[in-house]
């Protein structure tokens, strides 16, 4: 991906645009169209929240997702503690097959977590 890829959209990085929102629109087809135009650095963790559910963009918004997980796993991304996660632990196999280094990634961070709550078991912090 170009240095610059987080200041862009998703339809400029895609480079499909969806036009307006269908005439039958619900809040929820508002809402990600637009997500869809704004620049990625935007991006608020409810936003990845709801475009990881409803599968938009996940080659560009997973890598972002990793980075917010990074600092908080369990982060209250709008519904409850640990929603942010639990839509990315939903993505499909076939995604994970087909970009292995985001699924290196986001096994790391599972690792991580896992090796902290077990030393933390160890030594009688938990």
């Amino acid at each position: 991906m170009e240095n610059n890829w987080k200041q862009k959209s998703l339809e400029s990085l895609e480079k499909n645009n969806w036009g307006s929102p269908p005439k039958d629109r619900t809040t929820l087809v508002c809402a990600i169209y637009k997500l869809r135009k704004l620049p990625l650095e935007k991006l608020q963790p409810k936003d990845l929240r709801l475009l990881l559910g409803q599968r938009v963009g996940l080659r560009f918004i997973i890598p972002i997702a990793l980075e917010v997980l990074q600092k908080d796993l369990f982060i209250d991304a709008e519904l409850y503690e640990g929603d942010l996660l639990q839509n990315l632990m939903k993505i499909s196999d076939d995604f994970w097959v087909e970009n292995p280094t985001l699924k290196q990634r986001f096994d790391e961070l599972l690792q991580s977590y896992i090796d902290a709550q077990r030393e933390g078991f160890c030594e009688g912090k938990i």
